[in-house]
This record gives C-alpha cells, sequence and structure tokens, in this order.
C-alpha cells in the first residue's frame, strides 16, 4: 500500500510535481514492522510454509480453547456453558476435566500445543514466540488456522470481561 502524501490545491496549479523530492521522502511509507515470520508465508522471501496438510480447527478444539479461556478468566457461568459445549461437541469428560485444570502435557500433541498457545495468548500476549507459532504449525495447523484460534480467544476473553462487569451471569448465558 502507497500512501500519496496530501497536496493542496495551491500546490495542484504548479503541476502534480510541485512537491521536493525530500519532501516525498520523507512522507513515504515506513517498512512494515511485523516480523516476517508472523505473516502469511508468501511475505518471507525464501521461506516456504512447512509441508503439513492444513487441517482447520475441529468443534472439539474450539470448544476446548474457548473453555480454557473462560476457565483463565475465571467466569464460573461462561466456563460452566463452554464445558457443556465441549462435551456436546464430542469433547470426552477427561478432556473436559484437562481443560478445566489447565492440563495439556496429558493431552494428544495438537491438542496440548493448541491449550499452550491459548493460555499464552490469554494470560500473557507478549510473551508470545515464534516457536510457540511453529509448534501450532508442526501439528498441522495453518495460518488462517492460528488466526481464527487467535480470534477465539480474543471472543471469549472479550465476552468473560463484559459479563463479569456487568455482574451479568447464568441468566443472560
Amino acid at each position: 500500500m502507497v500512501i500519496q502524501p496530501f497536496v493542496s490545491p495551491e500546490n495542484r496549479m504548479f503541476g502534480t510535481n510541485a512537491m521536493s523530492h525530500s519532501a516525498k521522502a520523507a512522507l513515504a511509507p515506513a517498512p512494515p514492522t511485523v516480523p516476517w515470520h508472523l505473516l502469511a508465508p508468501s511475505a518471507a522471501p525464501g521461506v516456504s510454509e512447512p509441508k503439513v496438510a492444513a487441517s482447520g480447527l475441529g468443534d472439539v478444539e474450539r470448544q476446548a480453547a474457548a473453555l480454557r479461556v473462560a476457565r483463565l478468566k475465571g467466569h464460573a457461568e461462561l466456563s460452566a456453558g463452554y464445558a457443556a459445549a465441549l462435551s456436546a461437541a464430542g469433547g470426552s469428560p477427561a478432556l473436559v476435566a484437562a481443560v478445566e485444570d489447565n492440563e495439556p502435557d496429558g493431552m494428544p500433541g495438537r491438542m496440548a500445543a493448541i491449550m499452550r498457545y491459548v493460555s499464552l495468548v490469554a494470560k500473557d500476549p507478549r510473551a508470545l514466540r515464534c516457536a510457540d507459532i511453529e509448534a501450532l504449525k508442526r501439528q498441522g495447523l495453518a495460518f488462517a488456522d492460528i488466526t481464527e484460534l487467535t480470534r477465539l480467544v480474543v471472543f471469549v476473553a472479550y465476552e468473560a470481561g463484559i459479563l463479569g462487569d456487568l455482574g451479568l451471569g447464568e441468566a443472560w448465558l
């Protein structure tokens, strides 16, 4: 995206090149500050996506992520609702208990990686590192899946915050 400098009507009467070269250079957009490894793979020159088939997020994974965030945010009613949704989506009672107790080590690799990522993003997103993203990619999550997972974490955290701030509980769920 190129940002065009504003040219006032007074400068237009002298032609489109009325602005000096140094002024144009000063107004040029800065290079992107987002690290290349967090962008789409095509944005990194010479770096290709790992050869892992993207499988998308399943309902069990989504509900488990939502439950983990609700538990981390301390909203009991919201947690109960997401625990019921996780069970309804096909999550075993052992999985529900593991997600509620934040025990990712006893989960399968993909679910454990998702739970570690969700906990990190919900508690301390500044601590997120390349290795955390790469762990999800090794488990078959594509860039779009990781983005969806991050959006889910943000939404449930927002939901828990709003419900908590307003003092709304089970009656509103």
